[in-house]
């Protein structure tokens, strides 16, 4: 078995720790001076990057580092959809052609991975032009939505506590272990 390095992941509650022949980075661990040989599952933070940057408390430090991991050593990264990152990296949206690395991108819906909220999310991916098989689209269930006062709908993303969401559904990270264990680094 082909061994995986899942960097900037959460060791107490995240499935990674959980995995066989996946070596966990944590945050505190400093995942940004990864330096191996295994193609790596990137989780880099995201608040910087995302929708509500003016919320973070995060300075966005590791995107680039963990995007410069993926690019040395093969793998993927995951990031909510429309990261910043993604440009500032110059990384190709889902539909564009490879970057020169090798590197392109598609999008996902991480509750067809089992997650309880839709989670759109995009992954960068070097190293193959291959994917492990992807289960249907699930629909979620309507009632998990409600309308807000302001007329908006709430998602039940919006109402997890932030140390839950943002868990990666244990399929969905078997599923990102098996794509990065297909990456060939000598591309």
């Amino acid at each position: 078995m082909r061994q995986v390095a899942a960097l900037y992941v959460d060791l107490e509650r995240g499935p990674y720790s959980l995995l066989p022949g996946v070596t966990p980075w944590g945050i505190h661990q400093d995942a940004t001076l990864y330096a191996g040989s295994h193609p790596v599952v990137a989780h880099p933070p995201c608040g910087h990057w995302g929708r509500y940057h003016h919320k973070s408390h995060d300075n966005g430090a590791t995107g680039p580092i963990a995007v410069a991991q993926v690019r040395r050593h093969s793998g993927v990264l995951e990031h909510p959809k429309d990261s910043k990152l993604w440009r500032f990296c110059d990384m190709p949206q889902p539909g564009e052609p490879p970057d020169r690395f090798g590197g392109w991108s598609i999008r996902i819906n991480q509750c067809d991975w089992g997650h309880i909220a839709q989670k759109r999310t995009w992954l960068y991916i070097v190293g193959t032009g291959n994917l492990p098989p992807i289960p249907p689209p699930v629909v979620l269930d309507r009632s998990l939505y409600y309308r807000k006062p302001s007329g908006r709908w709430s998602s039940p993303v919006e109402r997890m506590t932030k140390s839950k969401r943002h868990l990666t559904p244990p399929r969905l990270a078997d599923w990102l272990v098996e794509l990065a264990r297909s990456c060939n680094a000598n591309r």
